[in-house]
């Protein structure tokens, strides 16, 4: 599995598996039930408290596509005005049917995925924010999220697909 954790000074890791992490604080993490925290534990970096926030089923690779509207006031949640016009005005055409590669090509201010139809190069749980994956996640392919801020902008994502890890039977 992989856990999402969040230690106690609220930086979210994001979710993690096995050897992602130095061993006694992954060890510490899938052992913590969801929404407890954990017993102290040390590490060369010195102790931690964990609160565990999510167990999702291992995941080796998502591989979605975006369309991206920058602004600065995402790391904090918040939207402004422009942005908010702008996603609304998207989200209403992608509800009316529109294309979503089209919206891409004519909205999209990522410049390096435009001409992909905005499909990021596939990623592991590890290397994007818990919530960018959480809401990735809970999408069926194809489908598209509602905006998901990050600590450059927002994000409306529309999912291709999931590899999760096979457990090898042998």
């Amino acid at each position: 599995p992989q856990s999402r954790v969040r230690p106690g000074n609220r930086g979210d890791l994001g979710y993690f598996t096995v050897f992602n992490l130095i061993y006694p604080f992954e060890v510490a993490a899938y052992k913590t039930p969801v929404g407890e925290i954990s017993m102290p534990v040390k590490t060369t970096f010195g102790y931690h408290l964990i609160y565990v926030t999510d167990k999702i089923p291992a995941i080796e690779r998502l591989t979605v596509s975006h369309i991206f509207i920058t602004d600065s006031l995402a790391a904090k949640g918040e939207m402004g005005p422009i942005t908010k016009a702008k996603l609304d005005f998207i989200q209403d055409k992608l509800a009316k049917g529109a294309d979503f590669e089209t919206l891409v090509t004519e909205y999209s201010e990522d410049k390096g995925t435009i001409g992909k139809g905005g499909q990021l190069e596939p990623f592991t749980p590890q290397k994007r924010p818990g919530d960018f994956v959480k809401t990735s996640i809970s999408l069926e392919p194809g489908q598209y999220s509602t905006p998901i801020p990050s600590s450059t902008g927002w994000h409306i994502v529309k999912l291709i697909s999931i590899d999760y890890f096979k457990v090898s039977e042998e």
